[in-house]
């Protein structure tokens, strides 16, 4: 049952995040940013918007915000590194719109979040009993 409220948390988050970092992805490439900056800055934009919201809901806590939030940015920062590489083969090698490549990536990116963060960070039934 936990996990089940988990995962519909973790969606809804997940969703609200995706918008946060496509706002400012796509705002900041209409202003001519460049596209692999401009999803760094949205990363940072939906990390800040995430770690709170995770807070509140479903991060494990220790009370200890900032060892916890350090662990967090590490998890999620591979899921930076891996999103950058593969919008750039998307974008520059295969020639994938930047909003087909986004989208493909941010699929990816979503999936391997849950399940990084899920093994390490999330409230697990056991934990409650």
């Amino acid at each position: 049952m936990k996990d089940n409220k988990n995962l519909l948390l973790h969606s809804i988050i997940e969703i609200l995040a995706a918008a946060v970092n496509f706002t400012v992805f796509f705002a900041l490439c209409y202003y001519g940013i460049n596209y692999l900056d401009a999803n760094a800055a949205a990363w940072i934009a939906a990390l800040i918007f995430t770690y709170p919201a995770y807070r509140r809901t479903t991060l494990r806590t220790d009370n200890n915000w900032y060892t916890e939030f350090l662990a967090f940015c590490s998890l999620r920062f591979t899921a930076l590194l891996i999103e950058t590489f593969l919008l750039f083969i998307t974008v520059d090698w295969l020639g994938l719109s930047l909003v087909t490549a986004k989208i493909a990536v941010s699929i990816i990116t979503v999936i391997k979040n849950y399940s990084v963060c899920r093994k390490k960070m999330f409230i697990q039934e056991s934990d409650h009993q």
